[in-house]
C-alpha cells in the first residue's frame, strides 16, 4: 500500500531513502510536492496491500496475490507481494494483473510528477518471465511498457525498470503491472517489492542509507550506502570514499568521511549522503536512553541439499518496518545438527529432514528475543521440467521420442528417465506412448505434447507435416529491402560498380537458394531507385537525395535484367505513403512533392507521411507507380503493410480533411473514411496497372491479422493488433473486388504462439481467400520472418523449414512463400539457408494466374541431342509465331520412358530464353552409359506452359567427367532433389570452347585471373546463361568435384558410398567416394556427408591441405595469427597454419579468418589455383 504519508521523496537536494534489509524511519514526507529531475519516489512498498488487487485474463487460470512476510523473500522492509499462478491448463494468452487504485477508490493510481522510469524488484525461480505495465495519461491514452522480454530469465531477485513514453500528457496513472505468458505455459510464484518512480536521467535507480537506526547518546554506528541499478540482483554497497556525508546539526550527531556516525546529544539531525549526483537523507533521532526493538525477524534459505551452504540474517524491526542488521550479535542454533549444521550465520545441509533455525538476541530493555523458522534438507529440488527433442515430426519420417529435462536448484539440468507420464492433446495428428514418449506422426497439423513428473508439468508444441513435396508450381520469393540499406546497397557504398557487383552476388545467392521471385524495394521513402519525373533519386542509393548514380546507370533496369537472366520474376516494391524517416521536411530536395505540397504531409511519430485523405496526393501516388509500369519490364507491383502508420498515443492529423468530407455530406465514420481512402489507392492502382499492362501483377503483403475473432466472428482466433482497424487495411474488400492478384500476409509469428499462432493464421487466410475471392482467384503467398530465426520462440532450427513444409502441404490453397529479408536468411542462422536449399532443391514454376488471359507458347522442336564433354547437350528451336516464350522447362526420364510434365518428378531445369531462334542446354548430371529421354516445353512470362516437345532418347556415350565444377542453383536439380551442376554456355549447339568468356566476370574482378586459370584447366566451367557466378557460395558436393578434378582423376574402384545421403548415381558421388577413399575428405558422425550444405572456409582449407600437405613448406607454430584464432576448430588449426604460412590463406581487412563462414566460388578459385602446378 502506498499513501502520501508513507511515500518518501527527495527533491533537488534529496534522493529517496529506503533500506535494503532496512526500511528507514524519520523520513520527510513530501509526496504532494512536484517531483523534480533529481528525485525518485516510492510508489508501492507492499507493507500494506489493501489497495492492490489481482485480476486475470483467463477465467480458468489460477492466480492468487497475497502479502508475504520474512523469512519469505523480501528486499525492503518486512513484506513483499507474492503472486502464485498456474497457467498450464490454458491455450490462450494468460496474464495476471496487479491493479492499483487511488485513495478515492478509482482504478489506476496517480503518479506524482513526470518520472522518466518505473522500477521495482521481482523474484523468480529461473523461468522466463515477461512482465509489462499499463500507464495512462490525462487524456486517458493508455500505453504498454515492458520491463522484461519473453526471453528474460528471472532467477532470484532482480531489479527491472522501463522508460515511460515521452508522448503522454500528465498527470499520469499506473493502472497495473502484469505477468503474461503467450507460449508454453507454466506454473510458479513471483514476488514483487518496492515499486519506485524515477525522475531524471540517472543510472542509480535506488540510493539509500543502510545499517542506521535511532541512537542513544554515545552510541557509534558505521552506516553504509547502497545503490541499485537496472539488472542488479541485490543492492550493492557504495565505497565510503565515493560518498560525501554531512549532518545538519553536528551538536546532535556527527558523521565522519567514512560514514561513522557518533551520537552526541539528544535531538534530531538530518544526515545527508551524496554520490554520483544522487542525494539521500536520513532523519536521525538521538535519545538519552538505549533504543532497542522488541521485534526480531530471521530470514534465510527455505531449503538446502546435503553439503549445500546458505546464509541466514537476523534483523531488529523498528518503526515503519525499518530493519537493522543484528546478525553478528545474535546466537543462531539448529534443533537438529544431524540434519542441519550451523557455523555462525552459515547453515549447511547434512542429511534429509526438517530442522528449526532459531536466532536469540539479548537486549537490555526486553531481555532475550527469539525468532525462528523451519528449513528442509532434501534431495535436489526439482524446480521445473521441460520437454526436449520435440518440435516437428514428418509423417513417415524418422521416429521421434520426447525427453524430459529437469532443472534442479543445485545440480542444474539433467535428464529425467523415470516417473514421466506423456500425453498429447490431439491424437488424430500424432500419438505418443505414455511411458516412452515415442511419437507417431499421423496427419498434418499442430498439437501439444505434455509431460508430468510428480505434479510438475511441461508442454511443447508439436508440428506434424508431410515431407518436402517438391511441387511443380510454387512461388519462392525473397524481399530485398533498400530502406536503411537492410539488404542492398551496402550502407555507405555509393560506387555504382560496387553496387552492381553486390546485387549480382545477392541474386546468385538467392538463385542458389532456389528463389524464383524477388520483391525489391524501389521506392522506400517517396524517392526512387530509377530516374523518375515524380520522385527524386533515393539517398539510400547515392548517399544524397536527388543525386543520380555517378555513372548514370539505371538501377531498376539493371536489377530487372539481372533477375530475368536468372529466370526470376521481378516485383517492384513501393511504399506509397511514407515520405521520410524523420520530420525535417527542409532536408528533402526542393523539387520533392512534399516540399511542393506541404499541405499533403502529416508529421506523425517522428516520420513524415502523405495524407491518404487528400485526393491529389492519392492520385500522385498512383501516377508515380504507373510510371514504373509503363517504363520498365517488371513482372509485378508490390506493396507491403504500410498504409496509415501503425497507431501510437499520437493522433494522425487528418481532422481537416475528414471535416471537409462530412461537411460535404459524407456519412462514413472516421475509421471507415480512412479505410476508403486506402481502398481508393488500391483500386486506383489496380485499374491503372491493368490499363497500362494487363499482365503485370499487383499484390499486397498486409499485416498478418485482419481482425480477431473477439471483435468479428469471421476473424482469426488470435489476440493481436488488427490491420483492419489499426492501419485501415480492408484486405477482405481487396480480395472480394479482385483488386489484387495475390495477397501475401506477413505471418511473422511462430508455431505455438498463443496470441497469433502461425498455423492458425495460415488456415484462416486459406479460408479467407477461398470464401471471398469473388471477381477472380487470388493467389495466397505467405510472408515469413526469417529475421526472427534464433530469437525467442524461433530457437528450433526447424521452425522456418516446418513453416515451408506446412505451406507445401496446402498446395493449391497456399501458392508459395516470401522470405523477409534476403540478407537475414542468406546469413544461414541455425542452418536455415541449407534447409531452404533442401526444400527448394528441385526447380519450380511460379503458379499461373489464369485470369490474366495468357496463352501458352507454341511447342518447341528439339533440334539436336548429343553427348558432349560435360554431359548431354540439347538444342531446340523456339516457335516463330504465337506467344513468346520467356523460358523453357527441361524434363528428363530414365531409359525410354516419356517424361511426365504434369509434376516435378522429371523436371530438371528451367532455362531463360535467349535472343535468337536456337536455344540450348547442357545436362551435366547425365552419367555415361545411361539412357535418358528428354522433352522441352515453352513457358510464357505469366507461366503458362506449352505441351511437351516430342521426346528424344539418348545413350550417353562420352562424358569426360560427369561432375564438372557445379554452382549453387546452376540450373536445376536432380531427381534426388540435390543441387545440380552448372550448365555450359548456352545459345549454341557447338562443342564448348576451352577458354570461354563470361558476362558476369569483368576483367577487373579481383579473382578474374584465378577463375580463368581454372577454366582453362577444366577445373571450373560456366553456366548456360553465359555466367560463371564468381560470388555464389559453394556447397560441399560442388567443392568435391573441384578437388576431384584437381587431383587429376586418380581413380580406384569404389563400389558404394559410405555416406547415407550420397546416392550411387548422384552427379557428385564419384568425386566424394574417390576423395573419401584417399582419406582427403570425411563426413559427419551421423554417417551423412550433407552434400547440399554450404562448405565453410575451414572445411575447404582442411580438405585442400590433406591433398597437398606434402607439397607445402613447413610451418612453425603460430606462424600466422588471426584476430579470430579462437574460432578456428581444433581439427582445422594445422591446415590453417600451413596454408597461411604459405600465403595461400589470408584474413579479411580486420585480420579475421572467419572460419565458420561459407566460401564463394571466387575465393575457392584463388586458393585452388595455387595448386594447379602440383596436380
Amino acid at each position: 500500500m502506498k499513501r502520501f504519508n508513507r511515500m518518501f521523496m527527495v527533491l533537488l537536494s534529496f534522493l529517496i531513502v529506503s533500506s535494503s534489509f532496512s526500511a528507514l524511519s524519520g523520513v520527510s514526507y513530501a509526496a504532494e510536492m512536484q517531483a523534480n529531475s533529481s528525485s525518485s519516489l516510492v510508489f508501492e512498498d507492499f507493507e500494506d496491500m489493501s489497495d492492490v488487487y489481482l485480476t486475470k485474463s483467463v477465467a480458468t487460470d489460477y492466480a492468487m496475490l497475497e502479502q508475504s512476510t520474512r523469512p519469505d523473500p523480501a528486499v525492503h522492509g518486512l513484506s513483499a507481494a507474492k503472486l502464485t499462478y498456474d497457467f498450464t491448463g490454458s491455450t490462450a494468452t494468460s496474464a495476471a494483473y496487479l491493479r492499483f487504485y487511488d485513495n478515492d477508490g478509482s482504478a489506476g493510481r496517480t503518479i506524482v510528477g513526470s518520472p522518466s522510469k518505473i522500477g521495482f524488484w521481482v523474484y523468480g525461480a529461473g523461468f522466463k518471465h515477461w512482465i509489462r505495465a499499463q500507464v495512462q495519461d490525462a487524456n486517458k491514452t493508455q500505453a504498454t511498457i515492458d520491463f522484461t522480454t519473453t526471453s528474460t530469465v528471472i532467477d532470484g531477485w532482480q531489479y527491472v525498470s522501463a522508460n515511460l513514453p515521452t508522448n503522454l500528457t500528465g498527470p499520469y496513472k499506473l493502472n497495473f503491472i502484469y505477468y503474461v505468458e503467450i507460449g508454453a505455459k507454466t506454473s510458479g510464484t513471483l514476488y514483487f517489492d518496492q515499486i519506485s518512480m524515477i525522475y531524471g536521467n540517472t543510472t542509480s535507480l535506488e540510493f539509500q542509507w543502510s545499517n542506521v537506526k535511532p541512537m542513544h547518546i554515545g552510541e557509534i554506528l558505521n552506516a553504509q550506502m547502497l545503490e541499485t541499478k537496472a539488472g542488479y540482483k541485490m543492492p550493492a554497497a557504495v565505497a565510503a570514499n565515493l560518498v560525501t556525508f554531512s549532518s545538519s546539526d553536528q551538536s546532535v550527531a556527527e558523521v565522519a568521511a567514512d560514514g561513522m556516525i557518533t551520537a552526541l546529544a539528544a535531538g534530531t539531525t538530518t544526515l545527508t549522503a551524496s554520490y554520483n549526483g544522487a542525494i539521500s537523507t536520513y532523519e536521525l533521532t538521538v535519545t538519552d536512553e538505549q533504543v532497542e526493538s522488541n521485534n526480531l525477524v530471521i530470514t534465510g534459505p527455505s531449503t538446502l541439499v546435503p553439503s549445500e551452504d546458505g546464509a541466514v540474517h537476523v534483523y531488529s524491526v523498528f518503526d515503519n518496518n525499518q530493519l537493522f542488521d543484528v546478525t553478528q550479535s545474535a546466537f543462531i542454533t539448529s534443533n537438529d545438527e544431524a540434519i542441519l549444521a550451523v557455523d555462525g550465520n552459515i547453515l549447511r545441509g547434512i542429511s534429509y529432514g526438517t530442522a528449526t533455525i532459531t536466532a536469540t538476541l539479548m537486549t537490555e530493555q526486553y531481555g532475550e528475543l527469539t525468532a525462528s523458522y523451519s528449513l528442509e534438507v532434501k534431495p535436489g529440488e526439482l524446480r521445473s521440467i521441460a520437454i526436449k527433442d520435440v518440435f516437428s515430426a514428418i509423417i513417415g519420417g524418422e521416429a521421434l521420442s520426447a525427453k524430459v529435462i529437469g532443472t534442479y536448484r543445485i545440480e542444474g539440468e539433467k535428464p529425467i528417465t523415470e516417473g514421466v507420464t506423456y500425453s498429447i492433446d490431439n491424437a488424430s495428428i500424432a500419438t505418443i506412448d505414455a511411458d516412452t514418449g515415442v511419437i507417431t506422426a499421423l496427419t498434418p497439423g499442430v498439437t501439444t505434447v505434455r509431460a508430468n513428473v510428480n505434479g510438475q508439468t511441461a508442454q511443447q508444441t508439436l508440428v506434424v507435416t508431410n515431407d518436402i513435396s517438391n511441387p511443380k508450381h510454387e512461388l519462392r520469393g525473397a524481399w530485398i529491402s533498400t530502406v536503411e540499406n537492410i539488404d542492398w546497397p551496402t550502407k555507405g557504398d555509393v560506387d555504382p560498380a560496387s553496387q552492381r557487383e553486390d546485387f549480382i552476388k545477392l541474386l546468385d545467392e538467392l538463385q542458389a537458394a532456389g528463389i524464383n521471385a524477388i520483391f525489391t524495394q524501389v521506392r522506400p521513402t517517396a524517392d526512387s531507385f530509377f530516374p523518375s519525373e515524380y520522385f527524386p533519386w533515393s539517398h539510400w542509393l547515392t548517399g544524397k537525395q536527388g543525386v543520380a548514380p555517378a555513372d548514370n546507370y539505371d538501377p531498376l533496369a539493371f536489377m530487372i535484367e539481372e533477375a530475368h537472366k536468372r529466370n526470376m520474376e521481378f516485383h517492384a516494391w513501393v511504399n506509397p505513403f511514407r515520405v521520410s524517416m524523420n520530420t525535417d521536411i527542409e532536408a528533402l530536395v526542393e523539387t520533392h512533392p512534399a516540399r511542393q505540397h506541404p499541405d499533403w504531409i502529416v508529421n506523425y511519430e517522428g516520420k513524415l507521411y502523405f495524407n491518404p485523405g487528400i485526393e491529389e496526393a492519392r492520385n500522385y501516388i498512383i501516377e508515380a507507380v504507373n510510371e514504373i509500369v509503363v517504363n520498365y519490364n517488371i513482372d509485378g507491383i508490390h506493396m507491403d503493410d504500410y498504409f496509415y502508420p501503425y497507431p501510437s498515443s499520437q493522433s494522425f492529423n487528418d481532422a481537416e480533411q475528414y471535416g471537409d468530407y462530412t461537411a460535404a455530406g459524407g456519412n462514413l465514420s472516421l475509421s471507415d473514411w480512412r479505410r476508403n481512402n486506402v481502398n481508393e489507392v488500391v483500386s486506383g492502382l489496380h485499374d491503372t496497372i491493368k490499363e497500362s499492362k494487363d499482365y503485370v501483377k499487383f499484390g499486397i503483403s498486409p499485416f498478418g491479422i485482419w481482425k480477431n475473432k473477439s471483435s468479428d466472428a469471421t476473424g482469426s482466433a488470435t489476440n493481436g493488433l488488427e490491420s483492419y482497424s489499426a492501419i485501415y487495411a480492408d484486405t477482405r474488400t481487396w480480395i472480394q473486388e479482385g483488386w489484387v492478384d495475390y495477397i501475401a500476409p506477413q505471418i511473422y509469428w511462430h508455431f505455438g504462439y498463443n496470441a497469433a499462432a502461425y498455423d492458425v493464421l495460415v488456415d484462416w487466410w486459406v479460408n479467407e481467400v477461398n470464401e471471398h475471392a469473388n471477381t477472380h482467384d487470388v493467389h495466397l503467398y505467405i510472408g515469413h520472418a526469417t529475421y526472427k530465426v534464433g530469437t525467442s520462440g524461433w530457437e528450433n532450427e526447424d521452425q522456418l523449414p516446418a513453416q515451408l513444409r506446412y505451406n507445401q502441404g496446402k498446395q493449391g490453397a497456399v501458392d508459395g512463400s516470401i522470405l523477409f529479408s534476403s540478407n537475414h536468411f542468406l546469413a544461414n542462422p541455425l542452418g536455415i539457408l541449407d534447409a531452404i536449399k533442401e526444400t527448394y532443391a528441385r526447380p519450380a514454376l511460379i503458379p499461373e494466374m489464369s485470369w490474366l488471359d495468357g496463352t501458352a507458347p507454341q511447342v518447341p522442336l528439339i533440334n539436336t541431342i548429343k553427348s558432349v564433354k560435360t554431359g548431354v547437350q540439347l538444342s531446340w528451336n523456339m516457335a516463330t509465331s504465337g506467344e513468346d516464350a520467356a523460358y523453357y522447362t527441361i524434363y528428363r526420364a530414365d531409359g525410354n520412358a516419356t517424361p511426365n510434365i504434369s509434376t516435378s518428378e522429371h523436371l530438371i531445369a528451367t532455362v531463360r530464353a535467349v535472343n535468337g531462334s536456337l536455344q540450348s542446354f547442357v545436362d551435366e548430371t547425365a552419367v555415361v552409359g545411361e539412357t535418358y529421354t528428354y522433352a522441352v516445353a515453352a513457358v510464357s512470362r505469366i507461366h503458362v506452359e506449352s505441351e511437351a516437345s516430342e521426346s528424344s532418347t539418348i545413350l550417353v556415350e562420352t562424358v569426360n567427367t560427369p561432375t564438372p565444377t557445379p554452382s549453387p542453383g546452376g540450373g536445376g536439380s536432380t531427381e534426388e532433389g540435390t543441387t545440380e551442376e552448372p550448365k555450359e554456355e548456352g545459345g549454341t549447339t557447338e562443342e564448348e570452347v576451352d577458354t570461354p568468356t563470361f558476362n558476369d566476370l569483368s576483367k577487373d574482378h579481383w579473382a578474374a585471373k584465378y577463375i580463368e586459370q581454372l577454366v582453362a584447366n577444366k577445373i571450373f566451367t560456366g553456366y548456360a546463361d553465359g555466367t560463371i557466378k564468381p560470388n555464389a557460395l559453394m556447397t560441399r558436393a560442388e567443392y568435391m568435384t573441384v578437388l576431384y578434378r584437381l587431383y587429376n582423376n586418380k581413380v580406384v574402384l569404389v563400389e558404394n558410398s559410405t555416406f547415407t545421403d550420397v546416392k550411387q548415381n548422384a552427379w557428385y558421388s564419384e568425386a566424394i567416394n574417390q576423395l573419401t577413399h584417399h582419406g582427403f575428405v570425411a563426413g559427419y558422425t551421423d554417417g551423412s556427408f550433407k552434400p547440399n550444405h554450404s562448405i565453410t572456409r575451414e572445411e575447404a582449407f582442411v580438405m585442400l591441405y590433406r591433398m597437398f600437405k606434402d607439397k607445402l613448406p613447413a610451418a612453425q607454430a603460430n606462424d600466422v595469427a588471426f584476430a579470430d584464432d579462437a574460432a578456428i576448430a581444433g581439427w582445422a588449426q594445422e591446415a590453417v597454419q600451413h596454408l597461411a604460412a604459405a600465403g595461400i590463406v589470408e584474413g579479411d581487412g580486420s585480420g579475421k579468418l572467419n572460419p565458420k563462414q561459407p566460401i564463394t566460388r571466387a575465393e575457392i578459385a584463388k586458393i585452388v589455383s595455387f595448386f594447379l602446378d602440383k596436380k
